[in-house]
């Protein structure tokens, strides 16, 4: 009798030692897919933003010295300039003369005295942010429907150019992008870094 309830005992207890490593088992698996997610979300920012130029005052003119770049306390963007889809994205040319039934004029350059900009890239370039420092201090959220919201932050900061570990309240060539993601179903915040030169 006491080895029929010994024999269970111990039955019972490989049973719950199974169960328990199967939950950390899909735990650590449900942890590892989150990270995926966020990793994406981050590099797709990063990547949006990487196209972009080093400093408004590098979009026109070559920049022989860093004093023609933006003061560390003015990063973030320029008067006026918003985020969004500058233009259309989509590859299609509709620059076609005919009329869409968009409700928008065509991209036929000439001059609709709308203020808009009828350049052949289909984007006004004052309101669009075109530097990465217009994305300092920038938020997004991006919803997915396996992993929640994941919420993007970004700051871009000057960097030593021999160092880029040492943050610089001062103009130098190099700026750091860090984006910060978090999600309630990650233990920690993910941090993607990236670093561009002029």
């Amino acid at each position: 009798m006491f080895l029929v309830i010994g024999a269970i005992f111990l039955f019972a207890l490989l049973v719950l030692n199974v169960n328990r490593t199967i939950l950390q088992s899909e735990g650590q698996q449900r942890s590892a897919e989150y990270i995926v997610m966020a990793t994406s979300s981050a590099q797709n920012l990063m990547n949006e933003i990487s196209t972009k130029a080093f400093d408004e005052g590098t979009i026109s003119l070559p920049v022989y010295s860093a004093d023609i770049l933006t003061l560390e306390e003015l990063l973030g963007p320029e008067a006026g300039e918003v985020y969004g889809n500058c233009g259309d994205d989509d590859g299609e040319d509709d620059d076609d003369g005919e009329d869409d039934d968009d409700g928008e004029d065509d991209d036929d350059g000439e001059d609709d005295d709308d203020g808009e900009d009828d350049d052949d890239d289909g984007e006004d370039d004052n309101n669009c942010f075109d530097d990465i420092d217009d994305y300092n201090l920038f938020t997004r959220s991006d919803p997915n429907v396996r992993g929640g919201t994941f919420n993007l932050k970004v700051w871009v900061n000057y960097v030593n150019d021999n160092n880029f570990d040492v943050v610089m309240s001062t103009k130098t060539r190099t700026k750091r992008i860090k984006i910060a993601v978090e999600n309630p179903f990650m233990a920690d915040t993910l941090y993607l870094y990236n670093y561009k030169s002029y």
